[in-house]
């Protein structure tokens, strides 16, 4: 109410600094609709605000018109281009500055928006192979795995499925050998999503393999897979999503690795990975894991707290560095929104002492938190 009876200046500034408050500190979807709503409601109850001369050109030439009024104003032909000449003119007064950052602002928004979908640093569509993604072949592995092109004739059968994407052909490869393709190492701070297209396909529906996903931290060793998928699951492209928390200033490597069964028939391929610079949808993810500290032979608790909602299908467990997992004490609904898992280490020693993350899987995905520190203190002797 107090804007309308303020000169120009202070009007601009006090609009400025709500919708920078709105953009902040609400989504943006929400943040958007309040600065909209606020506009609509000044100029519709408070007609004085407008009746500046200024304001009142404003209203009558850039979309203030009655409707039903049979005038059509030439700004809307290009209504982000000439709604902010209209506002900026000197005379236009502080709602004409208004409605030039609700042009300004719209746009960029939606721009922002349809780049959620984007493939951004670290995804890879292999139209070109895995090298211009920065992708690498682990060469201390027992086998590469192999790029298909689209614009190339290859060997594999007709049901195989179009396009640009890395497959492995188990039948070439003896019983547990490994093929492992590196994504880039990547520094994002806070939870993000990589999400990704995978097949293993066997005409005979044997398993060709199992395909297995494993984050290392720092450049620190292989720890167990945080995902997996085993069997036939047909020739038709599914999705799974990796929910990935780490913190600044450590940095994850995404592997993806294939391993042949003893059936040694059929193929293993992803396609289409992409790293979003948000959380997932279908797969919780970890609030950060703090440090536990406690006295030699005391009960270590770990408590990991994950969005979502503990499903039965979901496994959890608590991964050590050195590869051994931990299974679950314990899992509770907070709220509709967030559960906590419970992992408890009894007894523990100084050879327990070693870092600690917490995993989810289902058949949509996993997520995986930061690696903290379990410390254990011995008195001194």
């Amino acid at each position: 109410f107090f804007l309308s009876f303020l000169p120009p200046p202070l009007s601009f500034l006090s609009f400025f600094f709500l919708s920078f408050f709105l953009l902040s500190f609400l989504p943006s979807s929400s943040s958007l609709f309040s600065f909209f709503l606020l506009s609509f409601f000044l100029s519709s109850f408070f007609p004085s605000f407008l009746s500046r001369p200024g304001n009142r050109r404003l209203r009558e030439g850039a979309r203030f018109l009655p409707r039903g009024s049979g005038q059509t104003p030439p700004e809307q032909e290009t209504p982000g281009i000439k709604l902010s000449k209209v506002a900026m003119a000197p005379e236009a007064g502080a709602l004409g500055l208004l409605a030039a950052i609700v042009s300004f602002v719209a746009p960029s928004a939606a721009f922002l928006g349809a780049a959620r979908g984007q493939f951004s640093a670290g995804g890879c569509t292999f139209e070109d192979g895995p090298g211009p993604c920065d992708y690498h072949q682990d060469p201390y592995d027992d086998f590469d795995w192999v790029h298909v092109s689209a614009q190339e004739p290859h060997y594999l059968p007709p049901e195989m499925p179009l396009g640009s994407y890395m497959i492995v052909d188990s039948s070439h490869h003896s019983h547990g050998e490994k093929a492992r393709l590196q994504l880039p190492t990547m520094k994002e701070n806070d939870t993000h999503c990589i999400d990704f297209s995978y097949l293993l396909y066997s005409k005979k529906g044997t398993s060709p393999g199992t395909l297995n996903i494993l984050v290392r931290v720092n450049k620190g060793p292989l720890a167990n897979p945080i995902w997996n998928v085993t069997g036939s699951t047909g020739k038709d492209w599914l999705r799974a999503e990796l929910a990935v928390s780490t913190f600044w200033p450590n940095e994850y490597q995404v592997i993806f690795e294939a391993e042949v069964s003893d059936g040694r028939n059929g193929y293993i391929a992803i396609d289409d990975i992409q790293v979003l610079s948000y959380p997932c949808d279908k797969s919780p993810h970890f609030l950060r894991l703090g440090d536990v500290e406690v006295n030699a032979g005391q009960n270590a608790t770990f408590q990991c707290i994950a969005t979502g909602r503990d499903a039965v299908k979901n496994k959890l467990w608590l991964q050590r560095r050195n590869g051994e997992d931990i299974p679950v004490a314990q899992t509770k609904n907070i709220n509709h929104r967030r559960f906590a898992a419970t992992f408890k280490l009894q007894e523990v020693t100084k050879t327990d002492q070693d870092l600690y993350r917490c995993v989810t899987q289902s058949e949509r995905g996993s997520g995986v938190s930061n690696f903290a520190q379990l410390i254990v203190r011995e008195p001194p002797r």
